[in-house]
């Protein structure tokens, strides 16, 4: 790539999405620091905790640049309704605090199988082993009162929450409840777009007062879908891009 960009006189960028997953691959992550990141211009990263860290820590050009989503539109609902939804594949964070509202969600995601010995009986029945995209989660989606997102706990312990997950939920119109960060409160009105939680016992809280009370779940939701509108379709997300590079986009 670098030698690509030195023969046609072009620079290069990267969008960073997920390189907090590679927390856990020490290796993997070292390399992508040292060798990988060094040869662009400029890295935006979906994460204020990352772009902060390769500006302090390796002496990077990074700048924070959250998500965006396409605008979805989701189909009618079916005669299946769940309380809860997750859609996430499964670790030890997860199953810890899934187990506390395991009669209320329906989980859809992979890598739950493996996790067996670590699972109720009660929360293995409400496991559907097996991903789902597109259509089968926006069925999902109009099928379900509260969409759940919990982050990885490799994402956790570095005190970040963002993921493209959050920004689906609102895309699609649905109300959100998701494990509190600093970058979450940042970019949302946390109780009026949408809800979070910071431990077990708060996610319980919330399930349980959402789930009686629907007309606060769906206020939260709609004005969740505006602040979506408003601030993070790609549309938005790409001017913001192009404005941090200085570049005018071409019709």
């Amino acid at each position: 790539m670098k030698e690509l960009a030195q023969r046609y006189q072009c620079q290069l960028f990267l969008y960073d999405t997920d390189s907090c997953n590679l927390y856990s691959k020490r290796r993997s992550f070292i390399f992508f620091l040292e060798d990988e990141l060094p040869a662009y211009q400029r890295i935006f990263s979906f994460s204020r905790v990352m772009s902060d860290f390769f500006q302090q820590v390796r002496g990077l050009n990074a700048s924070y640049y959250p998500y965006g989503a396409l605008n979805i539109t989701l189909p009618a609902a079916s005669q299946q309704a769940n309380d809860v939804l997750f859609v996430g594949s499964g670790d030890l964070r997860r199953i810890f605090m899934l187990e506390h509202i395991r009669e209320q969600v329906t989980i859809f995601g992979k890598r739950w199988e493996r996790n067996q010995a670590l699972m109720s009986p009660a929360l293995k029945q409400r496991i559907v082993d097996r991903d789902i995209w597109g259509q089968d989660l926006h069925q999902a989606f109009a099928d379900s009162k509260i969409v759940l997102n919990i982050t990885r706990a490799q994402f956790f312990g570095a005190e970040t929450g963002i993921n493209l997950r959050i920004f689906e939920a609102l895309a699609a119109g649905c109300f959100l409840l998701t494990d509190y960060c600093d970058e979450v409160a940042e970019l949302f009105s946390i109780g009026e777009e949408l809800e979070t939680f910071k431990s077990s016992s708060e996610l319980v809280e919330k399930v349980n007062y959402y789930l009686a009370h629907p007309e606060k779940r769906a206020e939260i939701a709609r004005r969740g879908h505006e602040a979506f509108q408003q601030r993070f379709t790609w549309k938005v997300r790409v001017q913001a891009l192009l404005d941090g590079m200085g570049a005018t986009p071409q019709a």
